[in-house]
């Protein structure tokens, strides 16, 4: 069947108009609410700009001796599974060692669990998991930090 030009027009334009709204759709799913952009760094995935100029500084100590056996988003159970669902983990963002290295492999240092956030990032979620995991990791310093690594 051949289309008239007017219908062919109504066509196209139909077509342009479902083409724009399903971009408007679609760019509703892209990134994250708080702009935050995911950087690659030495194969890790970290969630943002800031997270990876943490890793960065972290890396750094690490290699000046000050940190030891950094990780990268360790998880960490803070609900045990029970009958009344399956464990709830806190995925931080690095763990490690903090003090010099002494030649002995057992006297690591004080163990420190970090998180870089934002005030929008401190959600009440991410406040309660925080909660939850000093109350079942009480040995282990747990430091909510900025880019630079300053306290929030």
């Amino acid at each position: 069947s051949t289309l008239t030009p007017s219908a062919a027009d109504a066509n196209a334009r139909t077509l342009a108009e479902w083409t724009e709204a399903e971009e408007r759709v679609r760019s509703l799913f892209r990134g994250n609410k708080y702009g935050a952009v995911r950087v690659e760094i030495d194969g890790h995935k970290l969630d943002s700009r800031a997270e990876a100029r943490r890793y960065e500084a972290l890396k750094l100590l690490e290699q000046a001796g000050e940190i030891r056996h950094l990780r990268v988003h360790p998880s960490l159970e803070i609900v045990a599974e029970s009958a009344y669902g399956k464990a709830v983990n806190y995925v931080a963002d690095f763990d490690y060692f903090e003090g010099p290295f002494d030649g002995d492999y057992f006297s690591a240092g004080a163990p420190v669990i970090e998180d870089v956030k934002s005030l929008p990032t401190l959600t009440p979620l991410s406040r309660l998991k925080i909660r939850l995991c000093r109350e079942r990791y009480p040995s282990r310093e747990l430091r909510v930090v900025d880019a630079d690594g300053r306290p929030l």
